[in-house]
């Protein structure tokens, strides 16, 4: 029973998460790149990345648990889940490009990192955008196959 609600809590908790930092990130490159603000930028990444892998991990969690979730069965024939899958693979790989991009930055950064990291924050937005749209089709079978 405790799985049936910690779990899904931790799973949400993460997701808020996780958008709560792309927001800060996205805050942050509106603003004058400069050394704090790079250093700023860094650690909130660093937060989005532990969140996504909260993320990542407590749903995965919630897959096998027939008690309180749907079972494995349902969800490895359930479309929205491969298609959720998948956007958060390409969302990850984003991420992992931008942390890395971040991680190089000595001081302040070129204008035009400073603008392919800004576009790269909109782009995991979007996926949320997207991952929230999987989540009731999940929910619901909608693209489920035999």
């Amino acid at each position: 029973m405790l799985t049936a609600v910690l779990l899904p809590w931790l799973h949400y908790v993460a997701v808020i998460m996780m958008a709560g930092t792309l927001m800060s990130e996205l805050y942050l490159l509106k603003l004058r790149p400069d050394a704090d603000t790079v250093r700023l930028l860094v650690r909130v990444d660093r937060i989005f990345g532990a969140s996504a892998i909260a993320v990542l991990a407590t749903g995965l969690l919630r897959v096998p648990l027939a008690h309180g979730g749907k079972g494995l069965a349902f969800y490895l024939k359930n479309g929205a889940f491969h298609a959720a899958l998948t956007l958060f693979a390409v969302g990850f790989a984003i991420s992992v490009a931008q942390a890395v991009r971040l991680n190089r930055w000595r001081g302040v950064p070129a204008e035009a990192d400073w603008r392919k990291t800004r576009m790269s924050v909109h782009a995991g937005l979007l996926i949320m955008v997207l991952l929230a749209a999987t989540m009731p089709m999940m929910a619901r079978a909608v693209g489920s196959f035999q």
